[in-house]
């Protein structure tokens, strides 16, 4: 009878996760993998009850890593929910992180999640257990959740603590994607909203403000009226040389553009406000005009985006083209591609502007990077016209004879017809395409022709003739 009590005793001993995972690996087959994490699943089971705090986190990591696997954890949700019970904030820590990964939407252990979640929210003591709670929040509600704590969420945005009042804006977030409709709860805190000068919370205040905007476009009108308070903290970003968020020479570069992206949202439908807008991404402009670090590049990227996106001056849009111009020169791939799908946006409305940089577009028409070479080719197609169709039409047929690919021809085609110089020369271009093709084509690729030929019968005798 002892030396039975004295194996229970041994088995019950908890192992941390780094012996855990060690014994894992030394596992050599599948079958064993299953077995020892059967183990220590059972192990877990019988005993976490009478485990102290400290071997309960542990034994909820572990649980954690055996989910990651793939194993079931079901008993899991309820461990969880028992140690948010407990006075202990490793354990607390480890309960909620657990409750993110185990429980879903369909969980029957939510509605005891929510009033575990909802004293904590009101916890006077810890603003830690509160984040923790929001955070839980944020990442498992559901509808009816959300529609029980929403009210203590929005107290909590007026939380003397800024930590706190954060938490409380990125669960804000959370619950109106979920439920939109709770939108109009917002209605007293809009003018408000963006007031405070704290770089995280009003990033997160930025994004919220954008959900509501998107939700309800008629709040716009609200946030609009104090649009002035954004562009004083913009000013502030670029002349305070000791800000504490620095990356690369260029103060909180993040936040620069979420007030950038933001403004564009208010700006767009109010032609009133474009000039202030257009002055105030000219002073970003001029502040980075002599940084080329990646940081600065970005920053300048969201200039050009909010430029092109709004009603601005054809000076502004020209200042716009050129930093994508820019962009063009650099070696990154990634800004190559971004500069090339701006272009591309803007190409037939600024056709004049985005044709000064044709022969760097058409360096990138014969890229091998194949995406490049797409978004490159079809801003050609955008911008040529009949003075420069003769050196677009030589680098589709050179890439015709390269990569005999059949949507070149279509493409090939429309320009000719679109810019056809003359019959006779028309004529000519086609016979060289379809000679470029070997003629290898089915009749969806030549649709395009077949209507041109139909259009013109003098055509149509040339045609059989050669």
């Amino acid at each position: 009878m002892n030396k039975n009590n004295k194996e229970l005793t041994l088995v019950s001993e908890p192992i941390n996760i780094t012996t855990l995972i060690d014994k894992f690996r030394e596992c050599k087959t599948a079958a064993e993998e299953r077995e020892f994490i059967n183990k220590e699943r059972s192990i877990i089971r019988n005993n976490i009850r009478n485990w102290s705090p400290a071997h309960k986190s542990e034994a909820i990591l572990k649980l954690i890593w055996i989910n990651m696997l793939g194993y079931e954890t079901e008993f899991a949700q309820v461990e969880c929910m028992n140690a948010l019970f407990i006075e202990n904030y490793r354990l607390k820590v480890m309960a909620y992180l657990g409750l993110t990964i185990f429980l879903s939407e369909k969980s029957e252990v939510l509605m005891m999640a929510t009033n575990r979640i909802r004293i904590d929210l009101e916890d006077p003591e810890n603003d830690f257990v509160v984040a923790l709670a929001l955070r839980t929040f944020s990442e498992i509600a559901d509808k009816n959740m959300i529609t029980d704590l929403f009210p203590n969420i929005q107290k909590l945005l007026n939380s003397g603590s800024k930590y706190i009042r954060k938490k409380a804006v990125i669960a804000c977030i959370k619950a109106l994607k979920k439920y939109p409709e709770l939108v109009d709860q917002f209605e007293g805190k809009l003018p408000t909203l963006l007031e405070d000068r704290n770089q995280g919370l009003l990033l997160c205040s930025l994004q919220l403000a954008s959900e509501i905007v998107r939700i309800k476009p008629a709040y716009k009108d609200v946030f609009r009226r104090n649009i002035n308070g954004l562009y004083s903290m913009l000013k502030s970003l670029q002349s305070d040389h000791s800000y504490n968020y620095s990356v690369n020479g260029v103060n909180d570069p993040f936040l620069q553009c979420a007030i950038l992206s933001f403004a564009q949202d208010l700006v767009t439908g109010a032609p009133d406000l474009a000039s202030d807008f257009g002055s105030n991404i000219l002073m970003v402009f001029n502040g980075l005009s002599y940084n080329k670090t990646p940081t600065a590049k970005c920053l300048l990227y969201q200039c050009a985006t909010s430029i092109m996106s709004i009603e601005s001056t054809y000076a502004l849009k020209k200042m716009g083209v050129t930093i994508l111009g820019d962009f063009l020169d650099a070696q990154n791939l990634n800004h190559q591609y971004t500069a090339l799908r701006m272009l591309l946006f803007i190409s037939l409305k600024f056709k004049d502007e985005v044709k000064r940089y044709d022969r760097t577009i058409q360096k990138y028409a014969r890229d091998a990077d194949f995406s490049i070479q797409k978004i490159a080719v079809q801003i050609l197609t955008n911008v040529t016209d009949k003075s420069n169709v003769e050196e677009t039409f030589s680098i589709l047929l050179e890439l015709a004879k390269r990569d005999k690919r059949k949507e070149l021809f279509i493409v090939a085609m429309g320009l000719l017809k679109k810019n056809a110089l003359s019959l006779l020369w028309f004529e000519e271009k086609v016979l060289t395409l379809l000679k470029a093709f070997d003629m290898n084509m089915d009749s969806k690729q030549l649709t395009s022709f077949y209507d041109i030929l139909s259009s013109y019968p003098a055509l149509q005798l040339a045609m059989v003739y050669r």
